[in-house]
């Protein structure tokens, strides 16, 4: 993740190995952020010719009210992917 000061600029699947996610499981999720608006995704040439995607936290602000959680949880699947 990147876009803050208080952050390393990191590749997007190396958060994912000291959390012992699976990076493409981990890539998928960001995926999901992205589609919901709550990160940015960034693709940089490194300077082998390497793509690396990186994200940035998008800003974002919600309210979370119980009438707020109510609708989101309308969304929830039962079905697990």
């Amino acid at each position: 993740m990147r876009g803050s000061p208080r952050h390393l600029k990191t590749q997007a699947s190396q958060p994912a190995r000291p959390a012992f996610f699976m990076p493409d499981r981990f890539l998928s999720y960001l995926q999901k952020l992205e589609d919901a608006g709550l990160v940015a995704s960034v693709v940089e040439l490194s300077a082998d010719g390497k793509a690396l995607n990186y994200f940035d936290v998008s800003n974002f602000d919600f309210q979370l009210t119980p009438a707020a959680i109510a609708e989101a949880a309308k969304s929830l699947s039962t079905n697990p992917e």
